[in-house]
């Protein structure tokens, strides 16, 4: 299942399509993903996404809290005492 493909003399560079998919192919995905996961590599794109959903999240939280004080009024943030 391994593909093992010697590239030929300059194709760093990759200056056409087919050198690039030769690149390509000669790369096992499964493979790549279980050594960079072994290296930790992949924790970081996780770590990301983590932060990037509290965000996106908080971000929804203060845009409907505006939504209420716009559509009542008042401030939703603010404490009410009933006394």
């Amino acid at each position: 299942m391994n593909k093992i493909e010697t590239l030929a003399t300059g194709t760093e560079g990759m200056s056409t399509a087919g050198q690039l998919n030769t690149l390509k192919s000669s790369i096992p995905v499964p493979g790549a993903l279980a050594e960079a996961s072994k290296l930790g590599a992949v924790a970081p794109s996780i770590v990301g996404t983590i932060i990037n959903t509290a965000f996106l999240v908080g971000g929804l939280f203060l845009v409907g809290k505006g939504v209420q004080m716009v559509a009542t009024g008042r401030n939703s943030f603010k404490k009410e005492s009933f006394a």
